[in-house]
Formats: C-alpha cells, sequence, structure tokens
C-alpha cells in the first residue's frame, strides 16, 4: 500500500501520487531505457562475436568476390532505411544487426524480410513489397522435369 508522496514501480514507469490525487505514469528516466537498449545491444554483440567502437558496432561479412568486408552501424536505438520513392522507416538495431549476420549477401530489406518471416513476426507494408518482387523476378522454376510428362 503506497501513501501520499510514495511511488510504487510498474514495468519501465513509474506510478507515483500526484498532488491532486490522481495516479498517473510517470516518465522514465532517459538513463533507464538507455542502459536496457545497450544491454540489448551488449547481448547480440557477444552472441555474434562482433566488434565495437564508442560509436559503432561493426559486422565482419564476406563479400561476392569472397574478400573480407566489414558494415558499420551507429549505436542508435533505430536505423532509418530512406526508399527510391521517398518513403522511410525506423527499423530496431537489434533486428538490423541480427538480419545482416543472418543473412550477410541479401540487401538490409531482404535481409529484415527474411528475418521477419523467420521469428514469425509480421511484415510491414514494404518488406512485403520487397518479398512480392522477389518472388516475381525469381526464374520460374517447374516442380517436375519437363519430360516428366512423357
Amino acid at each position: 500500500m503506497t501513501g501520499a508522496g510514495e511511488e510504487k514501480r510498474v514495468g519501465l514507469g513509474r506510478a507515483c501520487s500526484a498532488a491532486s490525487g490522481r495516479k498517473h505514469i510517470c516518465a522514465v528516466p532517459l538513463a533507464v531505457v538507455l542502459s536496457y537498449f545497450m544491454d540489448d545491444l551488449a547481448d547480440i554483440i557477444r552472441r555474434h562475436g562482433l566488434q565495437e567502437t564508442l560509436e559503432y558496432i561493426i559486422v565482419p561479412f564476406r563479400a561476392g568476390d569472397g574478400s573480407l568486408k566489414r558494415a558499420f552501424f551507429l549505436k542508435r536505438s533505430h536505423i532509418r532505411i530512406v526508399f527510391p520513392d521517398q518513403r522511410h522507416e525506423d527499423y530496431p538495431l537489434e533486428d538490423v544487426l541480427e538480419a545482416t549476420v543472418r543473412f550477410p549477401e541479401q540487401r538490409l530489406t531482404e535481409a529484415l524480410a527474411a528475418l521477419y518471416l523467420e521469428l514469425g513476426k509480421d511484415l510491414r507494408p514494404s518488406l512485403k513489397k520487397t518479398i512480392v518482387v522477389e518472388e516475381e523476378s525469381a526464374p520460374d522454376k517447374p516442380d517436375q522435369p519437363a519430360d516428366a510428362g512423357r
């Protein structure tokens, strides 16, 4: 039981008593949110053996020609992808890193779509378009050999 002026934690927010006696959720301190975010990033870095600096997370990968390359991602909560028609969408950095590690040979939008399908997450409309375009551009593969019906 909380009295006047006492606080009770509720998830990331705090329930507190206002002067009027009404209960409301106070804002979460930025340091708390950043610590959760950095813990998630540290887990991904540790799990995949990634490199990091103060500002970047570095994902090593092999290019199509076999040479070793590195992708640099700023340590931010989200990454904005701008599409050719000037639309943009923000994606969580954790998802972007996971997609880049799992599918390094694909474009980022294709890798995110593949990751979300693998995890069973809902695809955003722009990612659904990526999958549709990918399926339409793939060559037709017959289910049976051409001489199977003869």
